[in-house]
């Protein structure tokens, strides 16, 4: 079923008004009309609803809320030249990442954020939640350099590095720790530099891989996300 993400005030009562581009996606990209059945995510709720002819969503009834992922895995990723970033936010949301921190990095080629751009990341993340049919759209933070990040101290974080343990072997130690909350770091199209490892490894980080192969930049966190998520759903997760 489709499902649409809406705000707060779209909601009146056992009604929601869509925006015109809601209305558009429904009529004239998934052609949908008037009865069929849609699923709407307010708040933290989802509702199973039905179409009007007059551009609303009647919700019928609530929908069980969706489980929780084994982890929360907050995606620190270097900009990518020519806005290969919408693709990280694009299959790293539907891969299960939880939010976003843009990175500045020592190889960075990109190393700015216009508002448009941000408000456009903004909306692919919200589309690839409603594709996935995911329980929270990704927040996209504030631009900060790798320097600059500070480890939770909740948190499992690891640095990817193809040539590194796998990732299998980082989580098998540090799962000891049982945590839920993992901050991954992706480098740019040339890697993480000596110094972005150096100030990362003294942030309390670990060099990870994926294994033989390299990926490209923009692809790796969410193939990254897949395999943690994969690796700890197979141990019965590590959520308290």
């Amino acid at each position: 079923m489709i499902r649409l993400v809406c705000e707060d005030d779209q909601r009146h009562g056992d009604l929601v008004l869509l925006n015109d581009d809601q209305q558009h996606y429904l009529g004239r990209v998934m052609r949908r009309n008037k009865g069929d059945s849609v699923e709407i995510k307010v708040a933290q709720e989802v509702f199973e609803g039905q179409l009007t002819e007059s551009g609303t969503v009647r919700l019928l009834r609530p929908l069980p809320a969706v489980l929780p992922l084994a982890a929360d895995i907050a995606l620190y990723q270097s900009l990518l030249k020519q806005d290969h970033f919408s693709e990280v936010v694009e299959r790293a949301t539907e891969a299960g990442v939880a939010e976003f921190f843009p990175i500045v990095t020592e190889r960075s080629q990109v190393r700015s954020i216009s508002p448009n751009k941000m408000q456009r990341w903004t909306t692919i993340a919200k589309e690839a939640t409603e594709q996935c049919l995911g329980a929270k759209v990704p927040k996209i933070h504030a631009l900060q350099t790798v320097q600059a990040i500070a480890l939770p101290a909740d948190a499992v974080g690891i640095m990817l590095d193809p040539y590194s343990p796998l990732i299998s072997e980082a989580l098998l130690v540090q799962t000891v720790q049982q945590t839920h909350r993992i901050a991954l770091v992706v480098g740019p199209e040339g890697g993480l530099a000596p110094s972005d490892k150096e100030a990362l490894t003294s942030a309390g980080f670990i060099s990870a891989s994926l294994g033989n192969h390299v990926f490209r930049a923009e692809n790796a966190g969410a193939f990254a996300t897949v395999t943690i998520l994969a690796l700890l759903n197979a141990r019965g997760g590590i959520r308290g």
